[in-house]
């Protein structure tokens, strides 16, 4: 190195974390800085970089090569406050170095002395091979224990969309945009959204997503991962770092069953549910038959020549005279608000209906006790079959064989996950038979007014409730009971 020659100051460190908390950078480049003015060095351009030295894929970095080949003809030294800062990989470091000597650039720093000698040169390899085995160590240290905690069901990776890490130590938990993804995945488990691409839609147009989000869409296949994430069910399954599907110490967003259905929809192996469970829009589609052929009317939006958009049912029944005869959606719900508005049981017919009701319930309850000992029968069975499974793995010394027990652990672990799932829910029916009946009583006392005023599923109920059959719709507007 000749003095006079030109410098440019090359620093980095590891994370982002590290340039926004002021770790390193500043420090690196003020030793630079003294090192050049005790060699009278001219500072023509300092490069920095926040990624790890284990890659030459650095921005700052390809600008430092563009600013030597730039200057190739002149006298420049590249100044590093440490080898390692160059690079933490033998590889990567012969190449950089390679590439600028042939372009006639030395490098210079305050803490290694670069000698072009057989013993330099060797110290310099040993240096950088040193900086390799730290990143490699640390790298394999970080995986292990990240490994212990996912085995422990702690999710300590990047948090998946609608959740967000809750501190060191502490599980993942939900976040703003945990009610949108609980939406898009539900959607797409009923039907509700036909493929990937819609349920992607969705979530792009809700204000959560854009508020909190840096980019306006999902990235490619992004909502394909999310749809095949158990995570999101509150479990665990990492097979890259052989972490096998287990229970996670996180607050699901969806439950299993709906997490199952998503895989079977992805497989094709299931349709979705119709419309009339899924369209708030459409509370009469299924339940109001058509008159002439007997079959459920469907629904959907029509647009007038003004561009505005009208709610309509038809048959679509390619044998019936009224095929594909619109009916207004808005006059046909309000013909049963009519109707609901006219029903008041009689005090005598709320007597009979409570003891006809008590013996209902009676019957159920017997019908859920056996489903819960079905259950439990199945889970027990299910906790045996995978002991010897897993006795069948200490015993055999074929890989092939291994692998093939290990599959099956993870299918029959998913199988108890179901199990576990429905005796919790068959133990979360806390409504008594009173309190049963108060709601079916409200139903029927004010069909009309629950109607206006309460959601989707309470228009379920008030059609479930107050007819004993579905109805049908007439060709002059009228909706009848099958027998009137």
């Amino acid at each position: 190195m000749k003095t006079g020659s030109i410098a440019a100051i090359y620093a980095r460190v590891s994370t982002k974390r590290q340039v926004q908390q002021g770790n390193g950078l500043n420090s690196q480049i003020s030793s630079c800085r003294e090192y050049c003015l005790q060699n009278s060095f001219e500072i023509t351009e300092i490069f920095t970089d926040d990624s790890t030295g284990g890659s030459d894929d650095r921005e700052g970095l390809k600008k430092l090569k563009i600013w030597i080949k730039k200057n190739r003809k002149s006298n420049i030294v590249i100044v590093v406050d440490a080898i390692s800062r160059v690079a933490r990989d033998v590889e990567i470091y012969q190449n950089i170095k390679r590439y600028a000597t042939d372009h006639g650039a030395t490098f210079g720093s305050p803490t290694f002395t670069f000698d072009d000698s057989p013993a330099g040169r060797f110290m310099e390899t040993i240096h950088v091979g040193m900086g390799q085995f730290e990143r490699e160590d640390n790298a394999a240290r970080v995986k292990r224990c990240q490994k212990a905690r996912l085995s422990d069901g702690y999710w300590c990776l990047a948090a998946p969309i609608g959740y967000r890490s809750a501190g060191k130590g502490k599980p993942i938990e939900p976040d703003a945009l945990s009610g949108v993804v609980r939406e898009a995945l539900e959607g797409f488990a009923s039907g509700r959204f036909k493929t990937a691409a819609a349920a992607k839609k969705f979530v792009e147009s809700q204000p959560e997503f854009i508020e909190t989000r840096k980019s306006p869409v999902l990235g490619n296949g992004r909502m394909e991962q999310m749809l095949k994430n158990p995570l999101y069910a509150g479990y665990i399954d990492y097979p890259r770092w052989d972490i096998s599907f287990r229970k996670g110490k996180h607050k699901p967003i969806i439950n299993y069953q709906t997490f199952q259905m998503i895989q079977e929809r992805l497989e094709g192996n299931s349709r979705p549910r119709s419309g009339k469970e899924t369209d708030e829009d459409f509370p009469l589609r299924g339940f109001v038959l058509c008159d002439d052929c007997g079959r459920p009317l469907t629904g959907g939006w029509s647009r007038s020549k003004s561009g505005k958009m009208y709610p309509y049912y038809r048959c679509f029944n390619k044998h019936c005279d009224r095929k594909n005869k619109s009916v207004n959606g808005n006059k046909l719900e309000a013909n049963l608000r009519n109707i609901l508005s006219r029903l008041q049981p009689h005090e005598s017919v709320a007597k009979v209906m409570k003891i006809m009701l008590r013996d209902l319930w009676r019957q159920n309850q017997t019908a859920v006790l056996d489903r819960h000992r079905d259950l439990e029968k199945r889970l027990k069975d299910l906790q045996q079959k995978q002991e010897k499974l897993l006795d069948r793995i200490v015993e055999t010394d074929s890989d092939t064989v291994a692998s093939a027990y290990e599959r099956r652990i993870v299918e029959n672990q998913k199988k108890q996950v179901v199990c576990k799932e429905k005796l919790t829910q068959l133990g979360n029916d806390s409504l008594n038979f009173d309190q049963m009946f108060e709601h079916t009583l409200e139903i029927l006392s004010r069909p009309c007014d629950i109607w206006e005023n309460r959601g989707h599923m309470w228009r379920g109920a008030v059609l479930k409730v107050v007819f004993s059959k579905r109805l049908r719709y007439c060709h002059n507007s009228v909706l009848r009971t099958p027998e009137t």
